[in-house]
């Protein structure tokens, strides 16, 4: 009968033991190389959700409270519940869901409460610490939870995103590994920047550089993917003619005009041009906005570099759910010394000064991507 019980507390043991496992060395350094690369993330204030929380500067955040029937649950129940969605190409299409629990204390939620929650999903802990949980489930689905109080509001941030592979397997290296827990890590960067206090940065003086150290692997070859893709197509369009191309989830379409030498629409770049001039240029030129300047949209310059435009459409008749339209503007020379106007209707300003410096390094060939 002894021996019966110990060998049941033995099973019991060994099952916990592949439920939940201390993190590795190799997890921790993966961390820690993903934490590093934030303080230099350009960031803007949202204030959908009544805080001022730090959004990482391809990403939006929407309301949908009415679209979850489940809420993650602690002592009570989320007062508002957000979905945080990245604007650039994403690869399980997911970003993740914010909740707000309102009016709290620092005891509603804990690392064990998180746990208990998650309990009958957990296969495996990949890394753990006191606000932190990624783990994976027996079919490998990957889940990233974040917490944090907000002590001077009394409000609880809890953040969840799910990463699920598209195929049939998931690919783990020798290390444990896989593209899985890669974004997992990353979405954890993400967690933490919201409620981070850093500087806000001026978005004129961000380089490529430091947009591009801010995108997973997978995203920064889709972009040098798709620079490639610019300059084959741009070699191929006849003169005077525009191209739209589209390039999948990555860029809805770059639009692109070949021009002559000596075109008038070369002057816009020039620092003499004002936005009224500007915007008769265009108007011709780009249907899309002459589109918006006939519907009564005027044109401001956020942004002008040597052969770098970005402008803001803004409504005349501003009202509750006007928005400004941006535009990200480019010369482009090709090696046949070809000239070019690349451009790109981002969602908001921070991802128009994104495309501008994108659209940018396809001309230096000097830097990589």
């Amino acid at each position: 009968m002894k021996s019966f019980s110990l060998s049941c507390l033995f099973i019991v043991l060994t099952l916990v033991g592949c439920k939940k496992t201390a993190p590795v060395d190799e997890y921790l350094k993966l961390y820690k190389e993903a934490t590093h690369k934030f303080p230099n993330t350009v960031t803007k204030k949202e204030h959908a959700t009544g805080l001022e929380l730090n959004i990482p500067f391809h990403y939006n955040i929407e309301n949908v409270n009415a679209q979850f029937k489940e809420e993650l649950r602690t002592n009570t129940t989320p007062s508002k519940i957000f979905k945080l969605e990245s604007n650039l190409i994403n690869f399980n299409g997911y970003g993740g869901r914010v909740y707000l629990i309102e009016n709290s204390q620092a005891d509603v939620v804990s690392m064990d409460k998180i746990l208990k929650k998650y309990s009958s999903q957990i296969k495996h802990i990949v890394y753990q610490d006191a606000e932190s949980l990624i783990f994976y489930d027996r079919y490998m689905v990957y889940t990233m939870v974040f917490f944090h109080y907000i002590e001077k509001e009394r409000v609880y941030i809890i953040f969840e995103s799910t990463n699920v592979s598209q195929g049939n397997s998931v690919s783990i290296d020798g290390k444990g590994n896989s593209p899985l827990l890669s974004q997992a890590m990353y979405d954890l960067q993400v967690a933490k920047t919201l409620v981070e206090e850093r500087p806000k940065i001026k978005l004129d003086t961000v380089s490529w550089k430091t947009f591009k150290n801010n995108l997973t692997g997978k995203q920064r070859q889709a972009y040098k993917d798709v620079a490639s893709q610019i300059i084959k197509v741009a070699d191929t369009i006849a003169l005077n003619t525009a191209d739209e191309s589209p390039y999948g989830k990555i860029i809805p379409y770059v639009g692109m005009i070949k021009v002559q030498e000596k075109s008038p629409l070369l002057t816009i770049f020039n620092t003499t041009s004002s936005e009224k001039e500007i915007t008769r240029l265009l108007s011709k030129e780009i249907e899309a906005i002459g589109y918006y300047t006939t519907r009564e949209y005027k044109v401001l310059l956020l942004n002008r570099e040597k052969n770098a435009l970005v402008l803001a459409l803004e409504p005349i008749y501003l009202s509750a759910q006007s928005d400004y339209v941006h535009v990200s503007i480019n010369l482009y020379t090709n090696k046949k010394g070809e000239q070019f106007l690349l451009y790109v209707f981002p969602e908001d300003e921070a991802m128009a000064y994104f495309y501008s410096k994108f659209l940018a390094i396809i001309q230096n060939t000097g830097e990589e991507v």
